[in-house]
């Protein structure tokens, strides 16, 4: 959540000429609402139904970018079909990076919470949830503990894919 993989897919299609797709704007398309309404309407085992889907159809499209939401890697048969389509990436900033970057927004359902306190208490949990697995799965852990330019987090994922293969595959 709000660690940059939207912004640094875009930059990195931009750079590979392939394309790249938002995992979470799919989801808000097949469901004609925001993530946030799916949440409050269905909750949150439909909204990860929901993206397990949208993982496999977009694992069937190569080469393509995907920015996934955090807690897609949560459930193995996701991590299986990103795995057997390419490479995952994961970008874990700090939590005071992420909490900079997301304190007091309301557009975060999993951190809805009646005080900012709260909603940083909420965002520490899932954190500590969430960094296991993306430990766990990640061909490639990017973890910068201060903010950082996107440019900069592009640059290391472009290196890294540069270096194990991945750029000369798609020509």
């Amino acid at each position: 959540m709000a660690s940059g993989k939207s912004t640094a897919a875009a930059e990195l299609s931009r750079l590979l000429g392939i394309p790249w797709e938002d995992s979470d704007r799919r989801i808000e398309a097949s469901a004609r609402m925001g993530i946030p309404e799916i949440f409050a309407q269905y909750g949150e085992s439909y909204f990860r139904d929901l993206e397990s889907q949208v993982v496999r159809e977009l694992a069937q499209h190569r080469p393509r970018i995907v920015a996934l939401g955090g807690g897609a890697v949560l459930r193995q048969e996701n991590v299986r079909w990103i795995k057997s389509s390419g490479a995952l990436v994961c970008l874990l900033p700090s939590v005071e990076v992420i909490w900079g970057r997301v304190r007091g927004k309301t557009n975060r359902p999993l951190l809805v919470a009646a005080s900012e306190e709260e909603q940083k208490a909420r965002l520490e949990k899932l954190y500590l949830e969430r960094e296991p697995f993306y430990r766990l799965h990640a061909d490639l852990l990017i973890e910068p503990k201060q903010e950082r330019s996107p440019s900069e987090t592009v640059a290391e994922i472009l290196h890294w894919l540069e270096v194990n293969g991945w750029v000369e595959r798609w020509k």
